[in-house]
Formats: structure tokens, sequence, C-alpha cells
């Protein structure tokens, strides 16, 4: 019979002539090409789909004839093109660790990823070291150990009922866990054997023989028989045999070999129990790694134990799995950070057989958090004073008296004994204190007294081999002593001010442990003393034009003689002064005329003195000190006997070379009477040099 195929209305068209969005058509499609001899529609739908109601699906996206329904054995022309939505995933891959890869039937192996779709008749594979879990569409799962190849099938469904996920383990180990509450179960066929899983949680293994061990480990029962064959057309001679079958109950386990039937079920060998072992373990540096270890009874069955640390209690995400002789019943794994692990151990007998895991057994490890500076590990090795806040479930102690809390207050080997909440000892830590010594150092330390002036000074703070992270001060007198907070200088000193005007002892502590302490003395105000001072220096003042008090010019101070032409003096000045604290001086200078200059470029002796009484406001700012002044005084001229009164006003500053030398630079206004009897102003400008002394 000819199938009559018509040509589909393209999938944008046919949405636009509805007025539907295209988005409502975008399933992913592939094209099927039937296969040599024809296929009928069942076929084509069980085989693609697991599903023989699939046949929908062709309909749906090819034009068919009306005999290619549900049932119909019509058949579809090798070679014919069809077009088909992409399957359903059977499954996931929900968690991998190590090397995973998968294909599909026709491409090649490529690396696994967690989350990765596994459609049907894909492969899945771990390599050495390396262990997935593949989580089917009806929630029943498979854990692939190390070296493990399946097929991915998922789960079916005929006319006439639904059948379980399917898989087929070519070779490796797996173990199945599905809720057998919900129904259902698992189909996984090897090349020797077909086993219909009813157990929450079987085992099983192919050898590289084919020989199948199914085992076991959990409720309900699993069914098991030779691998399947197509079967036999039945015919008036001879009819197919029926296989043999096994009931594998719980504890209980059966080999089959390739071509032959299963062996009948035998008792799998008892389950090590743990031993009363620490399974609690503490680190006392939060970013180091911590070992852990459990121990186990033996065997006496045993020729092997299979052993897995996972960082779950299903045994999903696991970071070690091994295989030991009968002669080793402890287990430890190292460089493990913060957290919980659970531990599972399996007995392996002569026959290879798998017991019942026994497990999980949790292993906590926690971290205390450290006060102070941890400086190395094995042994852990600390500075004096640094302390460990331990987790609540944990105490530690050197002695009967066991704390939340460890300190090192001592330098040397310190061995802390570890119980957990309910006393049992799980852990005994050496630990090294080294010492820091703590020196102060500051140029008003004073028979080991800090004497520090009004205003505050700084005192260092120096440690060997170097300064803590933090420390603290603590006035140990509680007499109201101030300071500021520790400012670290660089890796081997604080700095911090004193000051006030209380009296007290300062401790230097880290945390609980002191490393030092210090008295520190405010010094009382100093006494009001007299400071005297002496210089000489020169002196210039110019006048451009007025005219002279007298009629012989006095080159300097203030006694000046005006002419219409103007002039400039310089006058040699010699000063004492006092002063009766930092800010006021009083000063009595007498100044000789030196050189008259006139503006044509002559120049005589000057014939002047002149005699000043100065008063002087200064403010300290180190070793300048800016002042103004104000001057009173005369000046005379020595030929004529003639007498001017002369006022000053002005400002400058000194500038101490040393403690008691230094320059002075002044200027100002002079104020004198002139001729006729009317005021003259002139500028005054000095140089000297000052000695200061008490």
């Amino acid at each position: 019979m000819n199938v009559k195929m018509r040509p589909l209305i393209p999938t944008a068209l046919f949405a636009a002539i509805l007025g539907f969005s295209s988005t409502a058509f975008a399933e992913k499609t592939f094209t099927y090409t039937v296969k040599k001899g024809g296929e009928t529609c069942d076929h084509i739908a069980k085989s693609v789909y697991g599903d023989v109601s699939r046949v929908d699906f062709l309909h749906k996206y090819n034009d068919l004839d009306e005999e290619c329904w549900l049932g119909k054995k019509q058949k579809l022309p090798a070679g014919l093109k069809l077009v088909l939505p992409d399957p359903p995933s059977a499954g996931k891959l929900t968690s991998s660790a190590g090397k995973v890869n998968s294909k599909p039937p026709t491409l090649k192996w490529k690396q696994a990823q967690i989350g990765q779709d596994l459609f049907r008749a894909w492969q899945v594979n771990t390599l050495e070291e390396s262990q997935a879990e593949v989580t089917f569409r009806d929630s029943s799962l498979i854990k692939m150990r190390e070296n493990t190849l399946i097929v991915i099938y998922g789960a079916t469904k005929t006319k006439a009922r639904s059948r379980p996920s399917r898989a087929r383990l070519e070779k490796g180990t797996l173990r199945t866990a599905f809720d057998s509450s919900a129904g259902g179960g698992m189909m996984v066929e090897t090349p020797s054997s077909a086993a219909q899983v009813n157990s929450k949680s079987a085992l099983v293994s192919v050898e590289d023989d084919g020989t199948t061990r199914v085992a076991n480990h959990g409720t309900g029962d699993i069914l098991v028989g030779g691998a399947e064959k197509k079967a036999a057309k039945k015919t008036k001679k001879k009819k197919a045999k029926k296989k043999k079958r096994v009931t594998v109950a719980k504890g209980m386990g059966t080999k089959v070999k390739k071509g032959k039937p299963p062996e009948p079920p035998r008792k799998l060998p008892p389950r090590p129990e743990w031993k009363n072992v620490p399974s609690l373990f503490l680190n006392f540096d939060k970013n180091a790694k911590t070992t852990i270890s459990t121990e186990w009874e033996p065997v006496s069955v045993a020729k092997e134990y299979y052993v897995e640390i996972s960082k779950d209690d299903r045994g999903v995400e696991i970071i070690q799995s091994v295989i030991v002789p009968k002669s080793v019943t402890r287990m430890e794994v190292k460089n493990l950070p913060v957290g919980d692990y659970f531990a599972s151990v399996s007995t392996i007998d002569n026959d290879q057989f798998e017991s019942i895991p026994q497990g999980p057994k949790k292993l906590r490890v926690r971290a205390a958090k450290i006060k102070g500076d941890f400086i190395q590990e094995n042994p852990y090795t600390v500075y004096v004073g640094t302390s460990f806040s331990l987790p609540r479930e944990i105490k530690c102690g050197n002695g009967e008296d066991k704390k939340g809390v460890v300190r090192v207050t001592k330098s040397g080997s310190q061995t802390f004994d570890c119980v957990d909440a309910a006393g049992n000892p799980i852990q005994s830590f050496e630990i090294v204190g080294v010492p820091q010594t703590l020196s102060f150092m500051s140029e008003h330390i004073e028979d080991e007294v800090f004497n520090f002036p009004k205003g505050g000074a700084f005192l260092d703070l120096h440690f060997e081999p170097r300064r803590p992270t933090t420390i603290k001060l603590e006035d140990l007198t509680e007499t109201g002593v101030l300071f500021g907070n520790p400012v670290p200088i660089d890796d081997k000193v604080f700095r911090v001010r004193i000051y006030g005007d209380k009296s007290g002892e300062i401790s230097v502590k880290t945390d609980e442990a002191e490393l030092g302490k210090i008295s520190v003395n405010p010094l009382p105000p100093p006494e009001p003393s007299v400071t005297w001072s002496a210089g000489l220096g020169a002196e210039v003042f110019l006048v451009g034009s007025g005219e002279r008090f007298t009629q012989t010019a006095s080159l300097g101070n203030t006694a000046l003689s005006l002419e219409p032409e103007g002039g400039q003096w310089l006058m040699l000045e010699a000063f004492v002064g006092v002063s009766p604290n930092s800010h006021l001086s009083l000063e009595l200078s007498l100044g000789l005329g030196v050189l008259d200059f006139d503006h044509d470029g002559t120049f005589e002796l000057a014939t002047s003195a002149d005699y000043r009484m100065r008063g002087l406001l200064g403010f300290n700012m180190g070793s300048l000190n800016p002042f103004l002044q104000v001057s009173a005084g005369a000046q005379t001229d020595l030929i004529i006997e003639e007498t001017t009164p002369v006022l000053g006003l002005g400002t400058g500053f000194n500038y101490w070379l040393s403690r008691q030398s230094g320059i002075r630079l002044d200027g100002g206004l002079g104020i004198a009477e002139g001729i006729r009897d009317d005021v003259v102003f002139f500028p005054e400008m000095r140089a000297k040099f000052v000695y200061r002394w008490k």
C-alpha cells in the first residue's frame, strides 16, 4: 500500500494564517530517516520516544496516511524523511566528580556537565577516580563509581502499561536508588543479566568477562534473569524456553555469568561496625586544612573494604572512595576545609560480593576563632597572648579544667586536650607560644618613666620580632591618664600619643596577655623665667622729598634730617633686651650714623645718634618667631646738639639658627617733627644678629 505524502505548510506561514505567534511553534525538531526495510509508525514512536502513543508526533509534523496510526501495521518506505520534535530527555546528570564523559549514539565523547540532559541511547562513562549521579525523569537514580559505562534508555510506555526507567551497564559498578513507596522501579541490563529492581537500593557490577553481581541493599525485591535476547519464533515443533529468574531479597545477592542463568541467591557479607573513635575535629586556623579519620571493627570474612567520604549523607558528592585490603581498618583523609563529611564502609568478600554499607557516619570539622597572630602550623605556633574561641560543642584545656577559650599565656610548648559536649575525648593539640619583647622609646623617658610636657607627646612601642596585629592600652591606676589609639608605623612599631594632666601606669596588652607597662607623668608647667637678649646690626631708611630736621643728616633711626631733594642714611645699631615670657620683649637700642648719601651721588660722614625704647609682641612658631613692634625715642645731631623726638611702628621676625643665636629682619614707618613744625613720615629697615640667654 502506498503512503500519500503532502507538502507541509511552512510553520511560520501556517502560524501567520491562523494569527498565532510563531513562538508557539518553537519546538526543536530533527530529521528522521526511515530505516532499511521500512518501519511502522508504532516502531518509530517507540524507538525515538520510548512510547508508542507518540505516533501523534509523526502526524503533527508530517502529513501521513490515515493507515499510519497506533496499532496499524503499514510500514513507511525506507529512506523516507520525517520531521520529528526532539524527544524529551530521559534524565539529567545531577552530580559528578572527576572526569565524566557522555555521548549521543552517533557522536563522539564529550565531557559531561552537571545539569546536562541525557536522552535515549546516550552513554555516560566515568573514568579513573571519578563518580557521577544520573537522575531519571521518574526520580529514580543511578550512582556510578569509577570506570563505569552505562547506556541511558529512561522510562518507556506501551499500549498496555508504563515501564520503569531502564539503563544498560556495560562495565563497572552502579548503585540504584528510588522511593519504593511511589511505585515503579528500575530495569538494569548488563551483558549477562537483566534485573528488575524494586528495591530502594541495589548494587550492580560487571566484570571484564561480563559476569554480573547483583546485591540487594534496600527494602523490596530484585528479580534477576539472564540477558534478554530476541524472542525465538514459535513453531509447532519448538517453543521459546522460559528463562530462569531468581528473586533476591534484602541482604542477599546473586551472580550471573555470560550465557548462564542466575546463581541461587546467597547471603551478603556482614557490614563493618564503627569503632567508638572521635568524629569531631578541631582546627586552630580557619584557613588551614584538616585531617579527619575514623575506624571500624574488622570482619572475619572480609577480603577488602570499600570506603567512601562524601559531602552529603546520600553519598552524592563523593570526595574520595577507595578499596583497601582487609588488614586496613582505619580511614584518613587529609587537607579538608571546615565542614561536615560523611563516611561509609562496606565489606567485600572473597567472591566480590559487597555488603550493605555501614554509615553514613558524620565527621565534623570545626575551626577555632583566633584572637592574635598565627605564625605557622605543625605544630601550631602563636605569640604569647594569643587566644582561641572554640566552637560551642568543644572545650579544651591543659588540665582537668576544660573551657571554651584556649589562652596561650606562656612561651614554650603546651598540650591542650579537647572534649566534645558529652565530655568524650576528641583530640589533643600541641601549641607553641613565642614571646614578643616590648620596649618603650621616646626622648621623654627618664628612669623608666615617660615624662610628657603640657600638650602631650608621642611614645613609640617597639616589638621584637614583629609587632602584633592589634594591641590595646589600659590605665592600670584608673586615674584618668589620657592616650590616643595606637597607630602602626612599620612592622615593629606602634606609636601612641600620651596627654592630659594625670600621672599613672599604662599596660600594653594583646587580648588577655600583658606585654609590658610603663609609668607616665605629666611635667609641671614651666616657671616664668626671664630671657635676656642683645644684638648688633645695621639700619637703613629712605627719604624721597621733604625737609630735614637738622642741617646735618643723622643716618639711621628716626632722627632724619630732610632735604628738599631727599637722601639715604645708614646707621649701626646695638641693643639689649629682656623678655619676661615667650611673647613680650622690651629693648633699649643705641644707633650711630655712619654715612649720609645725597641723590646727587655725594656722601659725607653722618653726625647723628639714635636712641630708642622698643616693645615687641611675638608669636612662638618654633624656629620662626614673627612679631609686632612699637618704639619711642629721639635722634640727636651731635654737632649742633639738637634733639628731635621720634616714634616708630613696624613688624618683623626672628629666625633662630640655634637655641641661643639667630637673625632678625624688621621694617616699619618712622614718624618725626619737621623743621616747619609739620610731621614727616619715612620708611625704616633693619638687619641684626641676635643672641639670647637666661
